[in-house]
């Protein structure tokens, strides 16, 4: 593969990609930025969202490692998904006891069929995926709706 390393903030370099022209067409992107008691919330917006799904393919899949012990960013995401007619799925994995924690994702995609595979239904926590915050964006977000 080629691996380029872009520095600086990602939602910046993303936003001039998008304006060069230069679309990446990730099939998937990772998005973990969330886990300190100081959450970059300009990347859970609903501007950050439309960005993402730019540079995805038709098919692709945002996958957002969400977990934090502070704040529940499940209804964010959810939201903002439910906004955009996007699925989201929650995934969590136990940790265990040979140090590894436990970690939450938020899979955002418009890909019915990647969505209604067996794995990611089997995957899929129980918890609901339905919007219970306030939709952010660059000019708004509510960090006390969502604290655990």
């Amino acid at each position: 593969a080629t691996v380029d390393i872009i520095d600086g903030d990602a939602r910046i370099s993303m936003e001039r990609e998008l304006l060069a022209g230069d679309l990446q067409r990730f099939d998937v992107l990772a998005v973990d930025a969330f886990s300190s008691d100081s959450i970059p919330a300009h990347l859970l917006t609903h501007e950050a969202l439309v960005l993402y799904m730019k540079h995805l393919t038709a098919d692709g899949v945002l996958a957002l490692h969400i977990s934090n012990r502070h704040l529940d960013l499940r209804p964010v995401v959810a939201g903002l998904a439910q906004q955009e007619g996007l699925l989201s799925r929650i995934v969590e994995a136990d940790g265990n006891d040979r140090g590894c924690w436990g970690s939450t994702w938020v899979l955002v995609t418009a890909n019915r069929e990647f969505a209604a595979r067996p794995v990611i239904v089997n995957a899929e926590s129980d918890h609901e995926t339905e919007s219970g915050a306030d939709i952010w964006t660059d000019d708004y977000s509510n960090i006390y709706q969502i604290l655990n």
